[in-house]
């Protein structure tokens, strides 16, 4: 039979699973980024586009919120917008 602490901890591991599935998903996307990133086909280049002022604000505060850079936050939406729309000559896996 189980102790009460270990009742306690199970119940604490129900409470958190879905957190923590959460997390490894995002681990898994940001391993995956960076993956791609190493990547000659995916290195980056500056370039202007005109975005609405609440985005330019939205993109700053997750950076800071993951620790990362603005590029990354950029990309990841991109690749997002554009997920399933490229063709075979497209890739750049």
């Amino acid at each position: 039979m189980a102790s009460p602490s270990d009742k306690a901890l199970l119940q604490e591991l129900r409470t958190a699973w879905d957190d923590l599935t959460e997390l490894v998903d995002w681990w898994h996307a940001r391993k995956a980024f960076y993956d791609r990133a190493q990547n000659p086909a995916w290195e980056t280049k500056l370039h202007s586009y005109h975005v609405a002022k609440p985005y330019i604000t939205m993109i700053k505060r997750q950076a800071d919120l993951e620790c990362t850079t603005i590029t990354e936050i950029v990309n990841r939406a991109f690749q997002q917008f554009f997920a399933g729309s490229e063709t075979a000559g497209d890739r750049h896996d």
